[in-house]
């Protein structure tokens, strides 16, 4: 025997899951992110492998930006151009996985 809903039931059941979804889905955006604890790179170590996403003829005017773990990117060189260095380092998502994930990143203002 089949169960019969009033319709206003099925109203009701689906305002609830509704209001279920979408409170699971705001703690999860209101998470804190683990604490990373990285440990800041020799600096010119690092604007040595942020400098390496260009090619030699343009790392001359470039800018770049040195991570301090503590205060974020700082620029470190102003340059001439409109192009931009960095190292990216491991996302705060990423940490409980892996902190030692280096990328050289370049952006062009323009």
């Amino acid at each position: 025997m089949a169960i019969e809903y009033a319709p206003y039931e099925y109203f009701f059941r689906f305002f609830s899951y509704i209001i279920l979804t979408s409170t699971f889905i705001s703690n999860l955006a209101l998470a804190e992110p683990e604490s990373v604890n990285l440990e800041p790179m020799p600096a010119d170590l690092e604007m040595e492998f942020a400098l390496s996403a260009l090619p030699d003829a343009l790392r001359a005017d470039a800018s770049v930006y040195l991570l301090d773990p503590k205060q974020g990117y700082k620029l470190a060189r102003k340059g001439k151009g409109t192009l931009e260095r960095l190292v990216e380092r491991t996302v705060w998502e990423w940490a409980q996985y892996r902190d030692d994930i280096y990328i050289p990143l370049c952006y062009d203002a323009n």
